[in-house]
Order: C-alpha cells, then structure tokens, then sequence
C-alpha cells in the first residue's frame, strides 16, 4: 500500500521590513530581507515527505535553512549562518531525526558563488541522507557531495514542487529557473520596467535574453497574462503590478510563471498551498511566484 504523501508546509515566514522613513507600510521593525524559499517532495524512510530549504540575507545576515514536515518536536532541522562570519559554518554536518528515523544533512559553501540572489548560483551543495541515501542534494558540486556523504544517489528523484523569491530593486529584477523537471535546464529571467520617472510606463519580460513579452501603457495594462513558449513548452506569465504603478516608493510586484500542462495540481494541497504562499508574497516554480519590491 502506496504512502500517503502529507500536504506541504508552510514556508518558514520571511520578513520584507525596513527601517527608513520610506519602508513599505507596515514594515519598520528591521531591515529588508530577500528569501529564495524551495519546497521538494522526496522520500525519507519510505515516506513522502516535502523539505523546506529557505535561504535568507538582511544587510546584516545571511543564513540558510532546513525543515521536513511529520517531525513531531518541530519542522526545523538545520540552520545555518552565513553572515557576518566569513568562514564559521560554511561547512559542515548535522545529524538529526525524523520520528526516530535517522536523517544526515551535509553542506559545504565555501566556495560558493553569489548574484543578487541570498541563494547561491554556483560552487556548493546542500545534501539529505536518509538510510545511506542522497534524498535530496542541492547545488552544482555533486561529485563532492556524494564524496563526502559516502551514500549512493536515490532511485527516485526528488521534485521541486514550489519556489518563492521575495527581492528588492529599482528598475531590473533577475532571477533562473527551469519550467521542466525532465530536462532540468535553467533559464536566466529578467524583468525590466520604466516605471520611475515615466509618465508611459513599459515593462518588459525576457527569458534567456530574448524579450517575449513587452507591455506598453502600463497605466491600463497593470494586471495581465500571456502564454509564451520557452523550449517547446507553453509558460503562461501572470502580473500584477498596480503598485508599482501607483504605489509610490517601495511598492511591490507581483509574477507568475507556470507551465501551461500543469492546470490542475495534485490533491494533496499543492493547489491550495500556492494560493496561500500568494497571500503570503510567495510562489512556485512550475508555477513560480515572484514577490518585487521596487525602491522608485
């Protein structure tokens, strides 16, 4: 008898606060935080289970961290701090449970590479093991990864269900993702507008340095869709961008990239978790949501 696959968790909260006069509405309790948070689906001891990584940078910290859903004392199982310590904690491993079950976790980011993004782009990995077992293995150094965990790969992928990025800007915004599982080829977006100090404002949207969408009088054209193809696959692109528009100095956008096959998502709250995360500023790969604020 096949497990039942539990619905995900919600996403460790992130905190878009500012301090300034000229913060978002609201927010003025600390400093600004971009978040990449990424929900996987993977099997650990026989179970479905999802995985939280969320990464995490302020002006004055950087970290990343770890949770499962089904742990009975808590969802967390690792964090880790990046920032102010230039070294400390950028390599390592925790050994924890899963209600009883052992679980491994092993990082090693120091030579990682960084964008704007608080994810890293390249040069580490983040690895789970479960019953010698690589589970769940992110990032680009993978022969290192498996080296040190000395555990085989699984046999069953891990899926990325939903990933959600909060980020602050002015003008340009860029961000990578792949819209197919299969193929696992990310694709560099990039999104452009005139909105500050233009009385006809354009926004433009390119994939891979190609533009395939280009909105023009965005005073009437704020809220919108269009379905694009990117590698033979139908992305239909969702925008809100009312505040930017009208909002004034640190207002947010709001985008959505999903893939065009995927109406319908499974019936164990996938559906209903997105449409939370949009409530929360958040999103999902494969049908990402993108959360932008925008310093004019």
């Amino acid at each position: 008898m096949q497990e039942p696959i539990p619905p995900p968790p919600q996403p460790l909260p992130s905190h878009s606060d500012k301090t300034s006069d000229d913060s978002p509405a609201g927010h003025n309790k600390s400093a600004p935080q971009c978040s990449v948070v990424s929900i996987y689906q993977t099997k650990i001891h026989g179970v479905m289970r999802h995985v939280t990584i969320s990464w995490n940078k302020t002006i004055m910290s950087h970290s990343f961290s770890i949770s499962v859903d089904g742990k009975v004392d808590g969802p967390l199982l690792c964090r880790v701090e990046l920032k102010p310590w230039p070294f400390w904690g950028r390599k390592g491993s925790k050994t924890t449970d899963i209600n009883g079950d052992r679980v491994d976790i092993f990082w090693d980011i120091r030579s990682a590479k960084f964008s704007h993004s608080p994810e890293p782009v390249s040069g580490y990995y983040v690895a789970l093991v479960s019953q010698d077992e690589v589970v769940l293995l992110v990032g680009d150094s993978r022969k290192d990864a498996y080296k040190k965990t000395k555990s085989r790969p699984t046999l069953e992928d891990p899926l990325l269900l939903c990933k959600r990025e909060n980020m602050f800007g002015k003008r340009n915004f860029t961000t990578r993702a792949h819209f197919d599982d299969r193929r696992r080829k990310d694709h560099d977006i990039v999104i452009e507008n005139s909105v500050p100090g233009s009385r006809d404002p354009e926004m433009r949207i390119s994939i891979d340095g190609i533009v395939l969408i280009n909105v023009k009088n965005l005073h009437w054209k704020f809220r919108g869709n269009e379905t694009i193809v990117v590698d033979q696959l139908p992305i239909q692109v969702l925008w809100d961008v009312h505040d930017w528009v009208f909002g004034g100095s640190w207002s947010q956008a709001f985008f959505i990239f999903k893939s065009a096959k995927e109406e319908v998502f499974d019936e164990n709250g996938v559906e209903q978790k997105c449409q939370r995360q949009e409530e929360d500023q958040s999103g999902k790969w494969d049908s990402m949501k993108g959360n932008y604020w925008m310093r004019q």
